[in-house]
């Protein structure tokens, strides 16, 4: 395979990766030109970083960095988000080339800037990235609610149980006891709050974001244009962004989506992002007070949400979530977060430690979540 070339991204080089993506992945995550321009081109910190194996002028492994800026130890760095490492089937056999994919990149970002590299890869490519020299530092978990068990059992029963009348028999039951337990949850919201759903974020969040931002340790800088650019100029999913306001000051927001399960056909919502000032808990009771209120209209069997179980200072804002009866899935793994530290100026230790992010699903540029 001596015609193999590992390069950088060129103009041009646009249709021949997508069209690599598109062989390897499920067809639900199809991309197209203007979803790859929004993710690789158009972020707010510049054209991502992009490295590519070429065979005789055809695109055969891909490996990009999206450039995301993060809040550490109050200051802002510049990090890479890992994102569509790949290499076609053909070339896999060929030794460690998926390694080499990886590694070089990596190596060519030392004097770029790029202080932190990151991800969340999937089964295939987790081990080329850990001989590539990430390091896996631990895993994110979903927190779910559900909404509605009738969906879910008029689902999922009939697999196990045969009988229609015996099955109608059990989901009447169960919804009836599940609704009466639902009542349990129900908190209420500050008067003095106002939820009001918005298309857009305005310069607000900023100060939203100098104000609260301590509070969260190693996390995404959420500003205006990176919000905009996420939630609502992504091509590939629609949001639903909700914020609390107090006197015209913006307190916290959430941000919602869903999706169709294709195993299933259960429709799931889950919460993109959320940020508030975590002094002021009431806000984040009139967040999910409107998450929850949403999805019921949406018919949502149950909500989602990616959480660190062992965060920064994490404890109360979980067991608010408990209160509201939101449960740890802890049989389904959700991602596995792996880091790569490139500059002297991190603290490798710090960094290493799952404890101290904040991850929710803004992590994800979008062709994911």
């Amino acid at each position: 395979m001596e015609s193999i070339v590992l390069r950088r991204y060129k103009p041009g080089d646009e249709n021949g990766i997508i069209e690599l993506r598109n062989e390897i992945f499920d067809s639900t995550k199809h991309t197209d030109l203007l979803k790859w321009q929004w993710e690789y081109l158009n972020t707010p910190q510049g054209m991502s970083k992009i490295f590519l194996y070429e065979d005789n002028g055809k695109i055969v492994g891909h490996y990009g960095l999206i450039p995301i800026l993060l809040t550490y130890r109050k200051k802002n760095i510049l990090s890479g988000k890992s994102e569509d490492a790949m290499i076609h089937r053909k070339y896999r056999v060929y030794g460690n080339k998926f390694v080499n994919l990886v590694k070089k990149g990596n190596e060519s970002l030392q004097d770029e800037g790029i202080d932190l590299i990151w991800g969340f890869p999937n089964k295939a490519a987790f081990l080329p990235h850990i001989k590539g020299g990430f390091t896996h530092i631990g895993n994110t978990y979903n927190l779910i609610k559900i909404l509605d068990i009738r969906i879910i059992l008029e689902k999922l029963l009939p697999s196990y149980i045969k009988n229609r009348f015996i099955c109608e028999i059990i989901i009447t039951i169960f919804a009836k006891a599940f609704s009466a337990f639902n009542i349990i949850f129900k908190l209420k919201t500050a008067k003095n709050i106002s939820i009001k759903s918005t298309s857009k974020f305005d310069k607000r969040i900023s100060k939203l974001w100098e104000k609260a931002n301590s509070e969260y340790g190693i996390t995404i800088v959420r500003n205006c244009e990176y919000l905009n650019w996420r939630f609502v100029e992504n091509p590939n999913t629609k949001s639903k962004i909700f914020i609390a306001e107090k006197e015209d000051e913006i307190l916290g927001y959430i941000v919602l989506g869903s999706y169709t399960s294709q195993k299933n056909k259960i429709k799931v919502g889950f919460i993109s992002d959320l940020f508030f000032c975590k002094k002021e808990k009431k806000i984040l009771i009139g967040l999910l007070n409107n998450a929850i209120k949403y999805f019921e209209e949406q018919c949502v069997a149950y909500i989602s949400i990616l959480v660190v179980k062992d965060a920064h200072d994490n404890k109360s804002f979980l067991n608010l979530f408990t209160k509201k009866g939101f449960l740890f899935k802890n049989r389904e793994l959700t991602s596995q977060f792996i880091l790569k530290v490139n500059s002297k100026n991190v603290d490798t230790q710090y960094v290493n430690e799952i404890k101290n992010w904040y991850i929710t699903h803004a992590f994800g540029e979008g062709v994911r979540f």
